[in-house]
């Protein structure tokens, strides 16, 4: 089959926010986008981050430039170029790799340019060699659009160009080769996994049971050894995978006593309606071994992978990518039961009363809705003489629809008031079926005169894609939304997460100074100090501005992670009487077992 040299073109944003310094200075958190494909052709995937200057005051070219990098699976070649407005559009080229990283500008020349926001724009052009049947695949999704330069497809911002058909040849470097040998080692681990399932006996029973294709991202954290520590290397503090419906993250913790074991710190959630999954993390790279840990279900979860010296070793040039696998086997995915039409089959023995309005239905069909339903049963809260059971807390119209989404029954029209009801009913009732449609109804209804309805809504009952939706649409509208009597009366929690949720913010201290400088109150109290980043982005700032509320979080938190706080460097090098200070208010926390 012949190959086509093509070219193919994609475009990003990200937005760069200012967030204060306790020194005086502006700083930028790291940010990254969501994994993307290239327009015509799902075969490429890539992401792009920033990184801030690791010290704006050194003379140092490495510590005081902003860093950008590009993550691509699998590895291509190409060119990319930046560019943002009061800035030089840059344009890089760049060898077969998987992950390319390089110096920007100078941090101060960045701070200069942003002035509430700045629009980093990242166009990346990749060569690739694609099939014949690719080409005409592309052809079929997209409209050809015929212009003056031959051979060239053009839709929206990005461009499909189609080149002279050459042979594929390509250079690879050792890296590239190492790249290829643990994909292999994946690949093969997928595919030995995915025949150990038991084979069915018949031809019938084989197309019965299709096996699934396995689900299968992959992310890489670079590390890097330091310029300024002897023995010691650095990495970004999180790294999230792209996969939508299953989030997942990987936290390297490195073992800054280079004694122990390097520390893997990973979070995983299920998708929506899953109760269990069959899923692993390979993790490897090149002269370390590929180590596998199973997952099963959502949580946090902390795992140790090679020794301090090991990881160390095998950073060569100053750098190493590690890679991490997330598989997730097809044939495991157990969802909870979302249909129970099965069960009207029997007869209806129980009548669901609201106000003067009555629903039929089998108990045993209740019971497996809900188990809320289940206890009130066995509670005798259906009285035995007429099987009647009284729901005093919702609406006829509430209960009727979701019963009937339940069992696969016609709902009628449904508005955003309903819907609301809807995801409030489940929630109470603790109803496992799958409800999506009816937060797909919220959101392409949402508007300035429900908003604060559905955020209500969305904040109570946990659902996070649309307090996502609801963050972004406060994002576009927050003039208006945030001058109002109904914004003010909000709590403060959920005004702080609204605000994390719209601006991305890395650190709760960034969410309250935002809120400050907007002129959004949100009292100090709602902030929590949740993990070893806020703690140490939070303690100059107390200290700094005599803030005892931020003083008594950070003890706290410190009191609860003593072990894992006193051996990292920020601490060790703080001030003592900033460490003196911290401690006599954490052994206060252990000994009078206060509460902030």
């Amino acid at each position: 089959m012949n190959n086509v040299k093509t070219t193919l073109e994609d475009s990003v944003s990200l937005s760069i926010y200012k967030n204060w310094n306790v020194r005086g200075m502006n700083i930028f958190s790291y940010r990254h986008t969501e994994s993307r494909v290239f327009p015509g052709c799902d075969k490429y995937q890539w992401t792009f981050s920033y990184s801030p200057a690791r010290d704006a005051f050194s003379d140092e070219l490495e510590k005081n430039h902003i860093r950008l990098s590009l993550n691509f699976i699998p590895a291509v070649e190409g060119r990319v170029t930046i560019g943002a407005k009061g800035l030089p559009t840059k344009t890089y080229t760049f060898p077969k790799f998987r992950n390319f990283d390089w110096l920007y500008i100078d941090h101060n020349e960045l701070l200069a340019a942003i002035d509430d926001v700045l629009e980093l724009k990242c166009t990346v052009e990749i060569d690739v060699d694609l099939t014949n049947q690719d080409v005409e695949l592309f052809d079929q999704k997209y409209t050809v659009h015929k212009f003056p330069t031959e051979n060239c497809v053009e839709f929206g911002s990005s461009r499909f160009k189609v080149q002279s058909r050459q042979e594929n040849k390509e250079n690879s470097t050792d890296i590239n080769e190492n790249a290829l040998d643990f994909e292999a080692k994946i690949e093969r681990d997928v595919v030995s996994d995915s025949s150990s399932v038991d084979e069915p006996s018949s031809s019938a029973s084989m197309r019965m049971q299709k096996p699934v294709k396995p689900l299968i991202d992959e992310i890489f954290i670079p590390l890097r050894k330091s310029l300024r520590y002897e023995n010691q290397f650095w990495n970004p503090i999180t790294t999230k995978g792209s996969m939508k419906n299953y989030p997942w993250s990987v936290t390297y913790n490195d073992d800054e006593t280079q004694v122990h074991t390097v520390g893997l710190i990973v979070e995983f959630a299920l998708g929506k309606g899953v109760r269990e999954v069959d899923a692993k993390l390979v993790v490897g790279a090149k002269g370390l071994p590929t180590m596998t840990y199973p997952i099963t279900k959502s949580g946090k979860f902390t795992f140790d992978h090679l020794p301090y010296n090991d990881v160390y070793n095998a950073i060569v040039d100053k750098k190493l990518d590690l890679s991490c696998t997330l598989v997730i086997d097809g044939n495991s995915i157990k969802k909870f039961q979302t249909k129970f039409h099965e069960y009207d089959k029997y007869p209806n023995d129980l009548v669901i009363c609201c106000g003067d309005d009555r629903y039929e239905i089998h108990k045993t069909t209740l019971r497996k809705i809900s188990p809320v339903f289940e206890a009130m049963l066995q509670n005798s809260y259906a009285t035995k003489s007429n099987n009647e059971l009284e729901i005093h807390d919702f609406n006829f119209k509430t209960v009727e629809t979701v019963l009937n989404t339940c069992l696969c029954r016609p709902c009628g029209e449904i508005s955003v008031e309903l819907a609301v009801d809807v995801l409030r009913f489940v929630e109470k009732y603790v109803i496992k079926s799958v409800f999506e449609k009816f937060e797909e109804v919220i959101e392409r209804n949402l508007s300035i005169d429900n908003f604060f309805e559905v955020l209500r809504c969305a904040y109570d009952c946990t659902r996070k894609d649309l307090f996502e939706t609801c963050a972004a649409f406060y994002k576009k509208n927050k003039d208006v939304l945030k001058n109002t009597e109904t914004f003010a009366a909000l709590p403060g929690p959920l005004v702080a997460k609204l605000l994390k949720s719209a601006y991305k913010f890395e650190f709760e201290l960034d969410i309250f100074l935002y809120a400050r400088e907007n002129k959004i109150r949100l009292d100090m109290v709602h902030m929590e100090v949740t993990t070893v980043s806020d703690f140490f982005r939070t303690v100059p700032f107390a200290w700094q501005y005599y803030d005892d509320t931020l003083k008594l979080k950070c003890a706290k938190f410190l009191n609860e992670n003593k072990d894992i706080i006193e051996k990292k460097r920020e601490y060790q090098r703080y001030p003592s009487e900033i460490k003196d200070s911290l401690n006599g208010l954490a052994c206060c926390f252990g000994f009078y077992k206060l509460s902030v």
